[in-house]
This record gives structure tokens, C-alpha cells and sequence, in this order.
């Protein structure tokens, strides 16, 4: 009678598990765009754990979170697979945190104004509170007032560091990457534009985790191992950029001659 009940709980288990998968995957599917859930890589996780101590993702979902728990935007279907839910409901007193948003004016408004609540919190405890926002530095972003918003966070008193990763030598981990048919090459893809990385924290957060040369040089480096090293896969904008650099190329030699 015991094991027919274990097999049972085992089985009601496995029902659970694929109805909140099937549950996650129709809902993902139904965003749409690879790039709405791109990831940083593996190598640059490691590098913020390691010289800011980020233990935990305020943007991710179940399909391309590093660890678990995490914050995302649907805490109804990601909820039995580690989310806590939405960033702007966390209220975080002190610790590390990495934010790497989409890229939707309205929702890194959001971002920055609950950031920067809790840094003021944190600084009036002197608790060490830090952020690494890694945000697309696209055309379209600087437009809007949304990367304003950013600018005058990182003019502030909790302004750390602001380093600009060029688009042709980075990468993320394809937001489809679980279905990806050629493995773990073919889950990179090409930045389509700049990437900044933003470090905002309180005074005791940066004397605890403080953005030194070392630990620029080391994000650099992780972000550009996540090039896809198949250029075949490179993102439409880089292949724009490549054309036109060979085109500049060319009417310099002509102009030589």
C-alpha cells in the first residue's frame, strides 16, 4: 500500500510539473522575439558574482535565469520554477543585485525609480546595497527620456561606474536558447547595438563591492566570449555595420588613388 502511494504522489508530482511547464512555454511563445529574453553569458554572471557579488537576477525568467531565486515579469507561470515575482514589488534592504532589463523606456523608468528609492533607504542605514545594470545603449533608447532617466541616476551620488561595451565585440545567450537545434554555439547572438553597464550603489556598497579597472577588464572580456563564433548567425545590425565599414573602406582607396 506504501509504494502504491509513492507511485502515486510521483505521478500527481509529474502531472503538476508538465502542466506548469506547458503553462510556461505557451506563455514565453506567446511574447515572441529571441531577443525579448537574451541573457548575458554564463562567463559574465560569474564575473559579477565574483568582483560585485550579485547573487540574484531582477530581470530573468525560467528559461535563462543563472540561478534561482530570481525576479520576472510573470510570477503566475514562473512562480513553481524559482521567480519571486516582479522587481518593482522587491524591496531588497542590503546585498548585490544584477538588472538587465528589456529594453522598454517605461519599464527601466520604473527600474530607475525603485533603484533609486532603495539605494536612499540603504545609504540612510549605511547598508551595502549595489545594482550592475546592463542596458542596450540603442539609437532609439537615447531618445527617450528613459535614458535620461539613467543618466541622471549615474550623475548621482550613487553613480559608480558607466562603461560602454561597443556592439561588435559582445554578446548575449539567445532568449530561445532551449530550443535552439545546434546546442550551446548556436544560443549566442550579436549585441544589436551598444551595451552600457551601469553600477549604482550606496556608500557602503561600493567601499564593499567598488568597480575597479580589474573587474571592467574582466566584464569586457566575459561579454566578448559571448560572441557568436559562427559569424553566419551575427545579428542583422552587425552585418549592416560590416557592409558599411567595407564600404567606407573602399571609397578610401578610391579617393587614394
Amino acid at each position: 500500500a506504501a509504494e502504491a502511494e509513492e507511485e502515486q504522489a510521483a505521478a500527481e508530482a509529474e502531472g503538476r510539473f508538465r502542466r506548469d511547464l506547458a503553462r510556461l512555454l505557451l506563455r514565453y511563445k506567446a511574447i515572441g522575439g529571441s531577443g525579448f529574453q537574451a541573457a548575458l553569458g554564463g562567463g559574465t554572471f560569474a564575473v559579477l558574482r565574483t568582483c560585485f557579488g550579485t547573487t540574484m537576477e531582477m530581470f530573468a525568467s525560467p528559461l535563462n535565469a543563472r540561478s534561482s531565486p530570481f525576479c520576472s515579469a510573470f510570477v503566475d507561470t514562473d512562480s513553481a520554477f524559482g521567480s519571486l515575482g516582479s522587481f518593482l514589488d522587491l524591496r531588497p534592504e542590503s546585498g548585490a543585485f544584477e538588472a538587465n532589463p528589456p529594453f522598454v523606456p517605461l519599464v527601466i523608468d520604473a527600474m530607475c525609480e525603485h533603484m533609486e528609492q532603495l539605494l536612499s533607504n540603504a545609504e540612510s542605514k549605511s547598508a551595502p546595497l549595489l545594482f550592475a545594470v546592463v542596458v542596450g545603449a540603442s539609437a532609439a533608447l537615447k531618445r527617450h527620456a528613459a535614458w535620461q532617466r539613467m543618466q541622471q541616476l549615474a550623475a548621482s551620488r550613487f553613480g559608480r561606474a558607466q562603461w560602454l561595451v561597443a556592439l561588435h565585440s559582445h554578446g548575449y545567450t539567445e532568449g530561445h536558447a532551449h530550443i535552439c537545434k545546434g546546442g550551446a554555439r548556436e544560443a549566442r547572438r550579436m549585441s544589436s547595438c551598444d551595451t552600457v553597464i551601469f553600477i549604482w550603489a550606496s556608500s557602503a556598497g561600493a567601499a564593499k563591492w567598488p568597480p575597479t579597472a580589474v573587474a571592467e577588464q574582466a566584464l569586457r572580456a566575459a561579454m566578448k566570449a559571448t560572441v557568436p563564433r559562427n559569424l553566419h548567425k551575427a545579428s542583422k545590425a552587425n552585418k549592416m555595420a560590416h557592409a558599411a565599414k567595407k564600404k567606407q573602406k573602399r571609397q578610401r582607396q578610391r579617393q587614394g588613388k
